[in-house]
């Protein structure tokens, strides 16, 4: 099976922009510390952007450049940065959601079309402090995202979780028990479909990791397999072999009523 895995390529555009801030920083004579209290950072802050851990704000960015008499040379990193395959990507799937016809989707976590605000915004915090950014810019993309389903041509959306998807608590209790309440709404609507993979579901399943299949107007078929490294498919042959697999992964999930009725325990259960 082709998985089609390469490593995001932005990390190398993150790379860049730290460079040029320690050498404008080094210019200047000045510390990580002086530094930070002239933008009202942290040291800790300056470290990140410096090592490549962390990704500024474009706000941020600007502060630095003004700090650092830098006349936008900094800026103009953080736009490679922000114009990196990485970050095009990320447009890219939200056209290619903004044209779809039906998305498959299969996954350990919730999927970012029925996630509720609280948990997207859990599970972005979480992510902070290894990809870094803007959490509010991320928050507005994501809800830009989830609003497809809410349109009167929405597309028809198939999810498929791993049952390790109700269990594995993302901001709390209380936060789990919304999302799990909202996929009950959600799955009521005549387009969207959710089924549960039991943990005692086929074992070739665990390697499977998130994956997309979108169809387009006119039958055109993309795949996308996410997660840290990432990659679409265009290549037809390696999609029919996707498209077979997402039929092996439906075949071992339960019902869409079954899985409800899934859903409906682990919250009587686990989130009462």
């Amino acid at each position: 099976m082709p998985w089609g895995n390469q490593v995001d390529p932005s990390r190398l555009f993150v790379a860049q922009f730290g460079a040029k801030l320690r050498a404008l920083r080094e210019q200047r004579g000045w510390s990580q510390a002086k530094l930070a209290a002239k933008v009202f950072l942290s040291h800790a802050r300056i470290a990140q952007f410096e090592s490549g851990e962390s990704v500024p704000s474009q706000h941020h960015a600007q502060a630095l450049d003004e700090a650092l008499g830098a006349g936008g040379a900094l800026l103009d990193e953080w736009d490679k940065l922000n114009d990196s395959p990485g970050a095009k990507w990320a447009q890219k799937l939200m056209n290619v959601e903004g044209k779809a016809v039906e998305i498959r989707h299969f996954s350990d976590i919730v999927p970012a079309l029925l996630q509720t605000e609280s948990y997207t915004r859990a599970i972005l915090a979480e992510g902070m402090e290894f990809y870094g950014g803007d959490l509010e810019e991320k928050m507005r993309y994501r809800t830009h995202r989830r609003a497809l389903l809410d349109r009167p041509d929405a597309p028809r959306f198939w999810s498929v979780l791993k049952e390790s998807a109700l269990s594995w608590v993302v901001g709390g209790t209380e936060v789990m028990r919304e999302q799990l309440l909202d996929l009950l709404r959600m799955a009521r609507r005549p387009h969207i479909s959710i089924q549960i993979v039991p943990f005692v579901g086929p074992r070739f399943l665990s390697d499977v990791g998130m994956l997309t299949i979108t169809t387009l107007p006119g039958g055109r078929e993309v795949v996308y397999r996410g997660g840290i490294q990432g990659a679409w498919v265009t290549n037809r042959a390696a999609i029919a072999e996707y498209s077979v697999l997402y039929k092996q992964v439906q075949r071992g999930a339960l019902s869409p009523h079954d899985s409800m009725a899934l859903i409906d325990k682990v919250l009587g259960e686990k989130y009462p």
